[in-house]
């Protein structure tokens, strides 16, 4: 199998003899026109080798428009390097990359790979199998110590080796468009759910992605796979990254998941009132409550008409207070009301005066009281 391009004369002859065979075995795709064409959907390899013996080999369907009729194509997977799948020649029909049919090739490794940047291993023109193929194996080197096929971005190039049947394969096509690894443009997306959680909450992170060999992430780990799910617990305010990409391109999408530390929905009595969370603490509003104690949440005011009045004068004493359960209001001279809310005149103010507004919270806890000193005005005799 080790022979150079410059043999390919000692066998063209024996490479004519078995075109001639295999000819009337097979019933040809009409040729291709030369323009580029595009990989399947299931196969990233498209585009046409060229044999000077056996002419072109078509490496997709949508190379010959016959996907309809026969959905072939051939498929590195860019993570392992593995090929498989089926090229086609129209004089010798089927060349095979599946690992399960190169079994007996005739050295090293059987298994068609692209390793780094140069394929290895062996194809096998299926026709060969046949009794009658003389004694051709149909194995096809696509390696040797002094030839190769080899590949550069999207493309590969070089030469296999396929005996004295099918002579030097040529990858960069002649003629024709040649050999392609296509990619369409990537995308990739990124959802959290949900997008908001409280300290020591979890999220699910979840990604997909089209045209895609592999993803990976900032904050959390994919494990190379283009589709999928993971769990996540930030502790603070996270901004998560997701990248995927093939060899020619890459996207990438981010999504970002809030953290609240908060006493309304960590699981602790935080005000010690056999009440624990959202909305069976009724110091908590919303599960983003950041204090289950209700009297933080407590709105109190309580004013005079005057703060410094004569002595035996009466005063306005206006009240006001919110998120509480009941309220008084006492004065130190012996006033005293009750309500969230009120308006009342005080006694004849004879000396100073407090009025003190001592509210309830939502949970019948004490609130901090507001108060309002009246002062007497002294009075200047002269003597």
């Amino acid at each position: 199998m080790e022979l150079q391009k410059s043999h390919l004369h000692e066998f063209f002859a024996l490479g004519i003899i078995g075109l001639l065979f295999f000819a009337g075995l097979m019933t040809p795709y009409p040729a291709p026109s030369g323009s580029v064409a595009l990989a399947g959907a299931a196969h990233n390899v498209s585009g046409f080798a060229w044999s000077d013996t056996i002419g072109w080999i078509s490496f997709n369907c949508t190379d010959t428009s016959s996907c309809g009729t026969a959905d072939y194509g051939v498929a590195i997977d860019e993570q392992g390097g593995i090929m498989s799948g089926y090229a086609w020649s129209p004089h010798i029909g089927w060349i095979s990359f599946n690992e399960s049919e190169l079994s007996g090739c005739p050295s090293g490794q059987c298994r068609a790979k692209l390793s780094g940047n140069a394929l290895q291993g062996w194809a096998k023109a299926l026709a060969a199998n046949q009794a009658e193929n003389g004694g051709w194996d149909g194995f096809i080197s696509l390696k040797g110590s002094q030839y190769g096929v080899t590949r550069a971005e999207n493309a590969l190039g070089g030469f296999a080796w396929g005996s004295d049947v099918l002579g030097w394969i040529d990858f960069s096509g002649g003629a024709y468009s040649g050999v392609s690894v296509g990619y369409g443009p990537v995308s990739a997306l990124l959802q959290a759910s949900p997008t908001q959680v409280a300290q020591g909450g979890s999220a699910t992170l979840s990604w997909t992605s089209t045209n895609a060999t592999s993803c990976s992430g900032t904050g959390f780990a994919t494990g190379g796979t283009t589709n999928g799910s993971t769990s996540v617990s930030p502790s603070v305010k996270t901004t998560y990254t997701l990248t995927c990409e093939n060899p020619l391109t890459a996207n990438s999408d981010q999504e970002t998941i809030l953290v609240y530390d908060v006493e309304c929905s960590d699981g602790i009595d935080n005000d010690a009132d056999t009440k624990t969370d959202y909305p069976a603490d009724t110091g908590c509003t919303s599960a983003s409550g950041d204090n289950e104690n209700s009297a933080t949440l407590v709105n109190a005011s309580i004013s005079a008409s005057r703060t410094s009045v004569l002595t035996g004068n009466t005063v306005v004493i206006t009240w006001n207070a919110s998120s509480v359960s009941s309220c008084t209001v006492s004065g130190t001279n012996g006033n005293s009301w009750n309500g969230t809310s009120g308006v009342e005149t005080s006694s004849p103010i004879t000396e100073t005066t407090t009025y003190t507004l001592a509210c309830l919270d939502l949970e019948d806890v004490p609130a901090p009281t507001e108060s309002v000193t009246i002062n007497i005005t002294p009075v200047f005799e002269e003597f």
